[in-house]
């Protein structure tokens, strides 16, 4: 309601002025499972990115149009736009939204089974976040890689892209990360027998979870 509230007092002074809550609203359907009326408002946040020339908008638009056509079951359609999409961040060098959408080409392959293609997207997408200090997002894409080994049975591999979660999401200092990402190596380590490693880290969860509800 509040963006489309937004959109209407946006509408008086113009189309320009619309862009940025649409892509809102677009990524707000999106998260509720809504995909329709996140493809229509993402589409119309991108056509009027593309008219007024708002890169930032464009890849926006472009990303979240990309991961409906994913979560469909449309894979190769998904690949289209976000290679699109990776052409124009390259293009605006934006690195924080290039290594965001690496990662999610590199989550189509890795889906797919093909690891080895999954993989080598994957170190684009940390290299550049590692070269643009997006620490969060480096952190956010290790957790996520040490899900996907996890779901293929890869406890090693997973233990590992863990570890270097902690390590990014500590540098990042973002608490809800930090809780997250302490959470998940200690799910892992009980999984793989490591009962005192896993206390020790699911203790770390909790202090940076009360830290997060105090700040």
């Amino acid at each position: 309601e509040v963006c489309l509230n937004a959109i209407k007092k946006a509408n008086q002074l113009g189309q320009k002025y619309t862009m940025k809550s649409k892509g809102t609203l677009g990524y707000v359907f999106m998260k509720l499972g809504n995909l329709d009326r996140s493809d229509d408002y993402s589409q119309q946040a991108f056509d009027l990115g593309s008219k007024y020339k708002d890169t930032s908008v464009m890849l926006g638009s472009l990303n979240i149009l990309g991961l409906n056509l994913k979560n469909s079951g449309k894979s190769d359609e998904a690949l289209g736009v976000f290679e699109k999409a990776l052409k124009l961040s390259k293009k605006a060098n934006n690195l924080q939204r290039e290594s965001q959408i690496l990662y999610n080409i590199s989550n189509i392959y890795m889906k797919r089974g093909d690891s080895e293609k999954g993989m080598q997207y994957f170190n684009e997408s940390i290299e550049i976040s590692k070269k643009s200090k997006s620490y969060r997002s480096t952190a956010l894409n290790f957790h996520a890689l040490a899900l996907n080994f996890y779901a293929q049975g890869k406890l090693n591999e997973a233990l590992a892209a863990a570890d270097s979660a902690v390590e990014y999401a500590l540098m990042s200092k973002n608490w809800e990360v930090m809780m997250n990402s302490f959470a998940n190596l200690a799910h892992l380590c009980f999984a793989n027998g490591e009962y005192q490693d896993a206390y020790a880290c699911m203790t770390h969860a909790y202090v940076y979870k009360d830290s997060m509800n105090l700040a």
